[in-house]
């Protein structure tokens, strides 16, 4: 929080949503990224000088980014493979940037709603395979 005063208590709703923000700054994500070989989430990572001298030494990392820019959305390439998956993404995406923006009190209820609606919808998916 702005103005958060050295020992003072944050308040439990909070800590997720700094320590996202905290994790999707472009630098953290150059620094774990260049440190794991997993894929940075912030495309601005890429500019950062950490991540170009990594690219430098890793070629093949670039090869792989490429790829995966130049792939074109297909079921075969949304994840994993049950009926609702790209809704029920669709959905938790959605209740992420939800509370995010303020419109869910916490992660939880973000998520708790996300659950409600997928849970919904696969019972329907379920029920139309009998």
């Amino acid at each position: 929080m702005k103005g958060q005063e050295l020992g003072e208590a944050i308040p439990g709703d909070l800590i997720p949503l700094l320590y996202y923000r905290w994790l999707s700054q472009p630098e953290i994500q150059a620094y774990w990224s260049s440190h794991t070989g997993y894929y940075p989430m912030r495309k601005a990572s890429y500019s950062l000088k950490e991540m170009q001298d990594f690219i430098a030494q890793v070629p093949q990392f670039q090869i792989a980014v490429d790829q995966l820019r130049a792939t074109e959305p297909s079921y075969a390439t949304q994840g994993a493979v049950f009926g609702t998956f790209p809704s029920t993404r669709q959905k938790i995406e959605t209740a992420m940037s939800q509370f995010m923006l303020g419109q869910f009190s916490s992660p939880k209820a973000a998520l708790d709603d996300a659950a409600k609606q997928a849970n919904a919808e696969l019972q329907k998916y379920n029920a139309a395979l009998k």
